[in-house]
């Protein structure tokens, strides 16, 4: 009797789970539903999805789980009487290969199709006005994009890190194109702008400017040289960020702005002359490049944080204007030995010197106690163990021995400098204080400039 009661047991719990799993099943395959208060949906064997209906999908948030996430769908159809792709609605996708976006369709949402790694190429119908933000982010296959004649807004980061995108046009209708819309975008060779768009324009060389070019707002990523015409004022944030081909940029004195990371991880950069009428360098403007020389000019107070985070060159000359050195702002700066920090500075933040292992010199223009009052953040050992040379002035130019004198010793030492005989204190004296024509280097041309002054005296 037990027995029989145990496999009646059992034979129940085995319709019981078959019954459960049917019904998993069921919720696994659903094919079709809603998706906005008269928009519905369908997957089809083909593993095509089409939205349909009238008026706007519904937007969903980053964690919430779309109806279709776990059917297999390669293809998106968004047919007749659609006004709105939803925000986060369809991305992620990694295979989704094909959109089909009717003339209905006023605004591409939110995250729409981030992250559709396979997407190749996306036409943007005439009848959309906002392409929102991050709306096709990351979708790293993307090669081509037709951005319809009614678009106005381009949404920040709307086409951010589409590092296979080659070209852009941009229509007469756009009004607004937010930060970063096409930033990092490594193979974008150029940014064309229609010339009648009565807000944006763009040169030559595809870079995207406002509509009169005194805001530069974003290079194409593949740009490998330019020279930043003059009148130019402003240099968006990011605007050349990752930029890795760029070996050579000019900055024109009419620039007063340079924003945030404008140049960040411009790996082949390897000099820059900073225009003179700047004074503020903001948080990662040349972070990760790899500038072995540049300029600071009179007149820059603040250096933000991250600002010349892993660069690579030996010495650098802070200008008596400067006030503050933010946090990490020559982090990692591993070739650097030597740096004159002007007495004005009152602040040095924490880590800005972190693991900065061959600085051996500071310049200091001030005293020991002057020194002292400096407010120096914690991690900064490199920077603490360094020799502090008090009293330090630049005043005299070629003069590498520091006796206020220039002659035929200071002549020596830098010609010794010039075939790569010199290092310690006498190397890095000459790299602060003989570039006499200020183009960031020492070479034969400073030497023979030192000698005729020699002469001359």
């Amino acid at each position: 009797m037990k027995t029989r009661r145990f496999l009646l047991f059992v034979a129940l719990m085995a319709l019981l789970a078959a019954a459960l799993c049917i019904s998993a099943g069921a919720a696994y395959t659903i094919d079709n539903g809603k998706c906005g208060d008269t928009v519905y949906w369908k997957f089809d064997s083909d593993g095509v999805l089409t939205v349909y209906g009238t008026g706007a999908m519904w937007d969903y948030e980053y964690e919430d789980k779309v109806p279709w996430e776990n059917n297999d769908y390669w293809k998106v159809v968004i047919s007749d009487g659609v006004t709105k792709i939803g925000n986060d609605s369809l991305d992620e996708n990694e295979r989704l290969k094909e959109i089909e976006i009717a003339d209905t369709v006023t605004e591409i949402g939110a995250c729409a199709f981030y992250g559709s790694t396979s997407l190749t190429d996306v036409t943007i119908p005439d009848s959309v006005v906002t392409i929102g933000t991050e709306a096709f982010a990351y979708c790293d296959s993307l090669e081509s994009v037709t951005i319809g004649e009614g678009v106005k807004e381009i949404g920040k980061e709307a086409f951010y890190y589409c590092s296979s995108l080659r070209e852009v046009s941009i229509p007469m209708s756009v009004e607004t194109i937010g930060e970063c819309a096409f930033g990092i975008c490594q193979s974008l060779n150029a940014i064309h702008v229609d010339p009648n768009n009565p807000n944006y324009s763009s040169d030559s060389a595809g870079v995207l400017y406002n509509k009169s070019q005194t805001v530069l707002i974003v290079a194409p990523g593949s740009i490998a040289s330019y020279i930043i015409p003059y009148g130019v004022e402003t240099i968006e944030p990011y605007a050349f960020e990752y930029c890795q081909n760029l070996t050579s940029v000019t900055i024109p004195n009419s620039v007063t702005k340079i924003g945030e990371k404008a140049f960040n991880y411009c790996a082949a950069l390897t000099h820059v002359s900073i225009p003179e009428g700047l004074t503020r360098l903001e948080n990662g403007v040349f972070a990760e490049c790899s500038l072995t020389s540049v300029t600071i000019p009179e007149g820059v107070k603040y250096i933000g944080e991250d600002a010349f985070n892993g660069c690579k060159f030996t010495t650098i000359r802070l200008p008596d204007s400067v006030t503050t050195i933010s946090p990490f702002a020559f982090y990692a700066c591993q070739s650097l030995e030597s740096i004159v920090i002007p007495v004005s500075v009152t602040r040095i933040g924490y880590d800005a010197f972190d693991d900065c292992e061959s600085l051996t010199d500071v310049y200091y223009s001030g005293n020991a106690e002057h020194w002292k009052r400096i407010d120096i953040g914690e991690e900064n050992e490199p920077l603490l163990r360094a020799n502090i040379h008090y009293n330090y002035t630049a005043d005299l130019l070629g003069d590498v021995t520091g006796d206020g004198q220039l002659d035929n010793t200071d002549l020596v030492n830098i010609a010794r400098y010039v075939v790569g005989l010199t290092s310690g204190a006498i190397k890095s004296a000459v790299e602060q204080n003989a570039d006499m024509n200020s183009d960031g280097r020492v070479d034969n041309t400073d030497l023979v400039t030192i000698a005729r002054i020699i002469v001359e005296q």
